[in-house]
């Protein structure tokens, strides 16, 4: 009975079926912290997964290991497991963690580049594994190295027409080195450049020549055909290769414009315009001025006034004008109106020995021009070498003034003399006159109430008598030769 039993036992196992094993792979390999881990098994069996990681544990379910989780370095390794009825079989792979190679990408522009035009790479590099990199970027030059240029940029005065220019980029991260990214440019002819534009002078002014200050420059060193074209008020007058617009081509208010190109090649430049204008007014001449009355003594008024309109090259009529004054070199402000403004220096402002000067300036209705000048010197109260007393025209062969005396040599009025009635000899005499009241024509003379007068006699002529404030003649043998006023 026993032996029945042993029997069926051995049976019933040997007819088991026995537990699949598996075969286990891990991948990629080799593989970097850029990479997945992914553990597969050859036969499409029910596997239980377990990581470790450095021999380590690893809290990882199921076949796959984010790259997010490894880093450069580290040993993981999977285990699958099969259950079956004679057990569990079990199947495991390991890779190591590399290190992640930098990368680079690079953008050479200008794409087409001319020559002048700078040279710039555009570099990003990077690092899986965060390690800090070592850039290096060379330039080459028709297949020659520039060791002198290892940075991001070609200077624009280093390229040149016809030249290829080659930039590598390769970076390490102290492990190892990208690959190399490399991008090539032919430079083509450089169009020529304007550097500067303008019209002088600015602003115009009718009379002006307008000269186009115009500077264009050519990348490659061509000698340039500069053309120049004038507009006035959008017509063209004037086109050529000369940078001169001359006078008599504007007036006021003209809107002028210049256009310009340049060509390296010996074709008609291309025009564009490169600087605008307006013809501004022209403000008048300098007005011929004088001084109203021009031989003035203490007290007079004065008034400045223009001897005759002055030019205007715009056209313009005269409008106005207006006047300034000095006084012994320092400007007087206490000025009136007749006519213009400041025109007039009022009465009882003037002093003997000053010397009074206008500047009188002519406006156009838009602005007023340089000025035109006109000075007089005002005698002190007193005799003059000729002046007007009483209605009667009374001249001196000299005359002269201080402040306590005015003197006159060869008295005449209407061109006779005063007779005295007295004979007096060769000398100065001071003895009262029956016909010519010396001390009131002196008052006359001076607008002074004291005086001594005093004069020298002549020989017998037809005199002109003045007593009483009544003028006359008479036949004498003395007459006032000259006459002394004292004060």
């Amino acid at each position: 009975m026993r032996a029945s039993v042993t029997l069926v036992v051995l049976l019933a196992a040997a007819c088991k079926a026995p537990t699949p094993i598996p075969v286990v792979s891990l991948g990629p390999d080799p593989a970097d912290t850029r990479d997945d881990l992914v553990a597969q098994v050859e036969n499409e069996l029910l596997v239980g997964w377990t990581w470790e990681v450095d021999g380590e544990p690893a809290d990882v379910i199921g076949p796959r290991v984010p790259a997010s989780m490894t880093t450069r370095g580290q040993v993981w390794t999977v285990t699958g497991s099969v259950s079956g009825e004679t057990g569990v079989e079990r199947d495991e792979a390991s890779v190591t963690i590399r290190n992640a190679r930098p990368a680079v990408t690079l953008e050479l522009a200008p794409e087409a580049p001319s020559a002048g035009d700078a040279l710039v790479v555009a570099r990003v590099a990077w690092d899986a594994d965060g390690d800090p990199l070592e850039v290096v970027t060379r330039w080459y030059r028709n297949g020659e190295l520039q060791e002198d240029l290892t940075g991001d940029q070609v200077p624009a005065e280093r390229t040149g027409r016809g030249e290829t220019w080659t930039v590598e980029v390769a970076a390490s991260d102290g492990f190892g080195w990208s690959d190399t990214e490399v991008k090539s440019v032919t430079v083509a002819n450089g169009a020529p450049e304007l550097t500067a534009a303008a019209i002088s002078p600015e602003p115009p002014r009718i009379a002006d020549d307008l000269v186009a200050q115009v500077r264009w420059q050519d990348p490659d060193g061509d000698p340039l055909d500069i053309r120049y074209v004038w507009t006035i008020n959008g017509t063209p007058v004037q086109d050529g290769t000369s940078p001169v617009l001359r006078s008599g081509e504007h007036e006021k208010g003209d809107v002028i414009r210049l256009l310009s190109g340049a060509s390296d090649d010996g074709s008609v430049p291309e025009v564009t315009q490169v600087a605008r204008t307006t013809v501004v007014n022209t403000v008048p001449g300098a007005p011929v001025a004088r001084i109203v009355p021009n031989d003035p003594v203490a007290g007079d008024s004065l008034r400045c006034e223009p001897a005759g309109a002055p030019s205007d090259a715009d056209g313009d009529a005269i409008t106005s004008y207006k006047a300034g004054w000095t006084v012994d070199g320092v400007a007087y402000v206490g000025t009136t109106r007749t006519t213009w403004p400041g025109d007039t220096v009022p009465v009882d402002v003037t002093e003997g020995d000053e010397v009074w000067r206008c500047s009188l300036q002519a406006g156009d209705g838009e602005a007023y021009g340089s000025a035109g000048l006109s000075t007089v010197t005002v005698y002190p109260a007193g005799f003059r070498p000729s002046q007007t007393i009483g209605g009667r025209t009374v001249t001196c062969k000299s005359a002269s003034s201080d402040s306590t005396t005015t003197t006159c040599i060869g008295l005449r009025v209407e061109g006779k003399a005063f007779p005295n009635g007295i004979g007096c000899s060769v000398g100065w005499s001071s003895a009262a006159s029956p016909y010519t009241d010396h001390a009131a024509f002196c008052r006359l003379i001076t607008g002074r109430s004291t005086f001594e007068a005093d004069y020298t006699c002549g020989t017998l002529a037809d005199r002109v008598t003045y007593v009483g404030g009544v003028w006359g003649t008479r036949s004498d043998n003395g007459l006032t030769e000259s006459l002394v006023c004292d004060w």
